[in-house]
Formats: C-alpha cells, structure tokens, sequence
C-alpha cells in the first residue's frame, strides 16, 4: 500500500477511534451509576452528532479550501457564519426533534417558581446557554483549524523528506555511475601496458577483469553489499594490479579471513586503493602500498598507506573517485563516519572509520 494512503488509513482509524471512546463514555456512565433517563442520553448524542458535523464542515471543508489557502478573511467569516447557522440547528435538535413535553412543564414550573421567590434572581437560562454554545463552537472551531494546519505540516514534512530522499537516490545513482567506467577505464589501461609484456598474464588479468565486471554489473546496483562480496571483489582487484607490479614494490594486504558479516554501499573503498596504485607506485624507485580493514560488531576501519610519487599540481581526469567517495559518505553516512587524508611529499595515507 503507498504510503499516502496508508496515512489516510491511519486518519480515519484515528478519527473512528476516538469517536468510539466519546460514544462509549456516556453510556459508560450511565451503567456505573444505573441511570435509566434515556431521553437525556439521546439528546447529548443529537448535540453530539450536531458539534461533530460543525468540526468535520470546518476541518475538511473550511480550512483546507480557505483557510490553509491563505484566505485568512473569508474563513473567518465562513465560520463565524457556521457557528450562527448551527446555533438554529442546535435549537431545532434540542426543541424540535427531542422536545419532551413532561420535561418542558417541570423545567417552565421550576422556573416559575424561582421567579415568584422575591429575593432569589431568575437564572438567565437562554442566555447561559447561547453563551456556552459559543464558547464550544469556538473550541471546536479552533481546534478544527489547528488539526487542519498540524495535518498540513505533517504532509509538507512528508512530502520534503520524500524529495529528499528522491534526490538523496538520484545523487548516489549518479556518482555510483561515475565510478564504474572510471574504475573500469584505468583498469583496461592496466590490461593494455600487460599485453606487450606477458600475453599468458595479460589473459588471466582478462579472467579477473571478468569477474570484476560481473560484480559492477549485478551487484554494485544494489544500494547496500555485504562486506564479504565487497572484500572478495577487492582481493580480485588487487590480484589484477599485482601482475604488473615490479619487485620494487612493497604490497602488503591486511584483510581479515573471519569477521562479522555486514552491508556496506558497493564500491566505496576501492577508490582509495585504485588511488593507491595510481600514484604509489614507481618503477624506478623502491615504494610500497600497505592496505589494513578490521571489523568489528560496529565498526569498519580502512587504512591505505602508499609512497606518493604524484606531481604537486597534477589534475588528472581520473581524480573524480575519491571527490565521488566524500559525497557519497556524507550523503550515505551524515554523522558516522570519519575520514582523514593526510597527503605528504613521500606519502599518501587514508583512514577510514564507518561506524553503525
């Protein structure tokens, strides 16, 4: 079920349920204290139903249409209008259609009676009674109008954190698709520089490219990956770029074999390790690369250590990764993570800690 309707669903259970309970109460009451006046029961149900229509007219007609609109002017007109046409249904209910003329006579013989004491005052009964009804129907008026403004507000918050979240989707569909043929375009250039140097090699970096693919294509599309397809896929990665190493290099990988499995966004560390290999590694000069993940019940922490060879100024196209990795970990993890680089002329060190 959309989740807009489930809300309505929810309204009206809501609304139902408490008119069950302000039904119920009276006759509650009366079979507590064995009170058999059903004239009187009947009546406060008439007034009831009549107060009920009063709010529904203005809660679903009045302030939506006027009101939430922003025609401050003419709802309070409406209302005031509502109030004084309600007043001649209250008194039809009440003197028409539940008009009992034994209780008529005793009610006009009491007041006959105080009247004629000298020295006891005629209660105003009428006018206690327009004013109470004012006073109801302003109650129930503004609180028809205050429940109509808090479901609006309810709605505008639902409505902005669907857009939020609309974008939030859209924006990860984004850099996540940036990240593959960026990934995918450095490691066809790797597979090129192999073929003139070692053909049999070249085809086995082809089989491991395979199942790399195979990973970006079925399961990077989801949003979230359990860590241990994720680590499978960097061993594969790493495995490709170790063919072309030279002995001068210094690779050293630190992944744990048993740990608790976890979901993680797809491809969300190898930016750094292709990073790694980018700019880490000299074929003239002794260098290393040192790659450490430990995992915990709540935390992931990655650390990347590599000598940096890269030129001060340089911009390479491919630099987009790891701008693409810090949005995606804003978006994806707004207050759980933490991120340091710490770039030096000889080093080139990443921390990362997920928690949650």
């Amino acid at each position: 079920m959309p989740s807009t309707n489930r809300n309505k669903l929810h309204v009206v259970l809501l609304h139902a349920l408490a008119w069950f309970i302000v039904v119920m109460i009276p006759m509650l009451i009366r079979l507590v204290y064995g009170d058999s006046d059903t004239h009187s029961l009947n009546q406060m149900y008439a007034n009831m139903a009549a107060y009920g229509a009063m709010f529904y007219i203005n809660y679903l007609v009045l302030t939506p249409r006027l009101f939430l609109q922003g025609h401050r002017g003419w709802y309070y007109v409406a209302s005031v209008a509502l109030i004084a046409v309600w007043y001649f249904v209250i008194n039809y209910i009440n003197e028409v259609l539940m008009h009992d003329p034994e209780r008529a006579r005793l009610f006009a013989e009491m007041v006959k009676k105080l009247g004629d004491m000298k020295y006891v005052p005629k209660p105003p009964f009428r006018g206690f009674g327009f004013f109470f009804y004012c006073l109801i129907s302003l109650l129930i008026t503004g609180f028809a109008m205050g429940l109509g403004s808090l479901n609006r507000l309810m709605q505008n918050e639902r409505r902005q954190k669907d857009l939020e979240q609309e974008r939030l989707n859209s924006e990860l569909a984004f850099l996540k698709s940036q990240v593959s043929p960026h990934f995918f375009f450095n490691t066809l250039n790797n597979i090129y520089s192999l073929v003139d140097i070692d053909t049999a090699q070249a085809k086995d970096a082809v089989m491991q490219l395979s199942k790399l693919m195979r990973y970006l294509l079925y399961e990077s599309e989801h949003p979230t990956v359990r860590l241990s397809g994720e680590l499978d896929f960097l061993e594969h990665y790493i495995a490709l770029m170790r063919l072309r190493l030279s002995p001068k290099v210094d690779l050293q990988v630190d992944f744990p074999r048993e740990f608790p499995d976890r979901l993680i966004p797809p491809l969300l560390l190898v930016p750094f390790i292709e990073n790694a290999f980018k700019h880490g590694v000299s074929h003239r000069e002794p260098s290393y690369i040192h790659l450490r993940l430990s995992v915990s019940d709540r935390v992931i922490e990655f650390e990347c250590r590599n000598s940096n060879f890269a030129v001060p100024d340089e911009r390479p196209t491919g630099g987009i990764g790891l701008r693409n990795v810090q949005k995606r970990l804003d978006l994806i993890y707004p207050s759980g993570y933490r991120l340091d680089i710490h770039p030096t002329e000889r080093e080139y060190a990443v921390k990362l800690v997920l928690e949650g």
